[in-house]
């Protein structure tokens, strides 16, 4: 029992793939098993030292403004980005589209945070020293298969781009008030980004509302699309780089493709004179972390060890950038309480916590 014990520690120390399936062992030493290569996984994957990335870069953690918790409100929420190191937030706020073909955009009742609550995080979140992306995003309520805000296609262009640039507008005017830092003019629009004169005109506007940084989100595999980028200060990226093949792939397989994709990114940035920015960059806790970033909807349980080798492959593909062409990164997410059987994207109270506070240089525990 001692042998095979070791030889599945071996095998997890060199790649993060399951223990053989045809193991002849009994229930409770089969258990025995599991919890010890489980321990021992996670062990590899935290042991190895992580560099922090650049004190003068981003280093900032996503709060969607979906909803409050007893005992956890959005002001809560800020707090903890603080004990992982975070000198950013980025508010999400959201509004609703019906359909991919609507020409209407408003706030959902219920749903969509005031205008006060999202006033009084910025003020919450500066008052604990942090800086502030304000970051709209529209959701659209009513989808078929493989439609998504990527995908819009409103019947009357003119109407929707008026109803955009109001969206934008009234959070610009809050931004302003409220001193944020930074504002995003809009996130994955990918159909619409051949529409140059559109988004020139509306940062344009913008910038005679608000007088801080901003930047365009453009999908992970469409950030090449937008003609614009020297009309922003920030190159942004929704950064869901498929970077995984399989679950079953070696930690260092997957780095590999990180690094690659950094090296084409910093490339982009360089020619474009402006900074890239990972505005999204998180796994769901499922099987399929790394493999389908953006898809957080895979049945079955949680799966936190797979989200920290997502994660340590992510850390270890950005070991020593240095912030000439990156501004920095946005962590997704910190909404909601975490846990180790949540599937979602949260990084509290999971493995990744721990990973993600020392990308972030913070202290070794939670304050």
């Amino acid at each position: 029992m001692q042998k095979l014990i070791l030889l599945l520690v071996l095998m997890v120390a060199a790649c993060r793939g399951p223990a053989p399936a045809k193991v002849e062992v009994k229930p409770s030493a089969e258990a025995a098993i599991q919890a010890a290569v489980q321990a021992v996984e996670i062990s590899h994957l935290l042991a190895p030292p992580i560099d922090a990335l650049p004190d003068d870069s981003i280093r900032g953690l996503a709060i969607p403004m979906y909803s409050e918790f007893p005992g956890l409100l959005y002001e809560d929420m800020v707090k903890r980005a603080i004990s992982l190191g975070a000198t950013h937030v980025s508010l999400v706020v959201t509004w609703d589209q019906r359909t991919i073909f609507d020409n209407r955009i408003r706030p959902h009742v219920g749903q969509s945070p005031s205008d006060e609550r999202v006033a009084a995080t910025i003020d919450a979140a500066h008052k604990m020293g942090l800086k502030v992306m304000l970051f709209p995003i529209i959701h659209v309520v009513q989808r078929s298969e493989g439609e998504w805000r990527g995908k819009m296609a409103p019947t009357d262009l003119v109407r929707w781009q008026s109803e955009y640039r109001e969206f934008i507008r009234h959070y610009a005017a809050i931004a302003q008030s409220h001193q944020v830092e930074i504002l995003s003019v809009g996130s994955e629009l990918s159909s619409s980004e051949d529409q140059e004169a559109f988004w020139r005109e509306t940062i344009k506007d913008v910038r005679t509302r608000f007088t801080g940084k901003l930047v365009y989100s453009a999908n992970w595999d469409h950030y090449r699309a937008p003609g614009f980028w020297d009309a922003v200060d920030y190159i942004g990226v929704s950064s869901y780089f498929e970077v995984a093949k399989s679950p079953t792939e070696a930690t260092f397989v997957v780095t590999q493709r990180w690094e690659e994709q950094r090296r084409l990114l910093l490339e982009f940035a360089q020619a474009q004179g402006r900074p890239v920015m990972l505005t999204e960059v998180g796994y769901p806790a499922v099987t399929t972390a790394a493999v389908h970033p953006w898809d957080y909807t895979p049945k079955g349980g949680a799966d936190v060890e797979q989200q920290l080798a997502a994660f340590r492959s992510l850390v270890d593909g950005w070991r020593d950038v240095t912030t000439d062409n990156f501004a920095g990164a946005f962590v997704w997410h910190g909404w909601g309480w975490g846990g180790k059987d949540d599937t979602s994207y949260n990084v509290f109270s999971k493995p990744s916590e721990s990973a993600v506070r020392s990308w972030f240089g913070g202290p070794s525990s939670p304050r």
